[in-house]
C-alpha cells in the first residue's frame, strides 16, 4: 500500500491510493508467511537528507518517476488540485507529477530513501493514468 501522485491531462495532480496485489510466500520456520508484491525495477536506489528549516516549501514537479520513503518523520504533501496529505513518519509515495506540481513541507530535518525507477516501468497497477484499477 502506497500513496501515489499523478497527473491528469490538464497536467493537475492528484493523490491516489494503491494497493498492489499480493502473493502469500512460506518464509523461514517460525516466521510468519510474507505477503510479497510482484517485484518493482528501480534505477538507483539511495538515502537523503531533508533539511526543514532551509526548505521553503513552492509549486515543484517530480524530477523523475521514483518511490520516496520517509523515514523518520512526517511530511505534508499538497497536490495542485488543492488536497492536503499529513503522512507518518513510514509513508512511501510513488511520485509520477512530472508536469503538474506538489508542494512538500517538511517540518524538520529528515532522512527519506529514494527509490528511482527504471524507464518505462509500470509500478501504479492502473496505467500510468490514474483511472484507480490499482485501488
Amino acid at each position: 500500500h502506497y500513496l501515489r501522485i499523478w497527473n491528469d491531462a490538464e497536467g493537475e495532480s492528484h493523490f491516489e491510493e494503491v494497493r498492489r496485489p499480493v502473493r502469500v510466500q512460506a518464509a523461514e520456520p517460525g516466521v510468519a508467511a510474507l505477503h510479497l508484491a510482484d517485484p518493482v525495477p528501480v534505477d538507483r536506489a539511495q538515502f537523503l537528507e531533508l533539511d526543514g528549516d532551509a526548505q521553503d516549501p513552492d509549486w515543484h514537479t517530480a524530477p523523475r518517476r521514483q518511490f520516496v520513503v520517509f523515514l523518520d518523520r512526517g511530511v505534508r504533501i499538497e497536490v495542485s488540485d488543492g488536497e492536503v496529505r499529513h503522512l507518518p513518519p513510514g509513508s512511501a509515495v510513488l511520485v509520477e507529477d512530472l508536469e503538474g506540481g506538489e508542494a512538500v513541507e517538511e517540518e524538520a530535518e529528515a532522512l527519506a530513501f529514494e527509490l528511482t525507477l527504471e524507464d518505462d516501468v509500470e509500478a501504479s497497477g492502473d496505467g500510468g493514468d490514474g483511472g484507480g484499477s490499482g485501488k
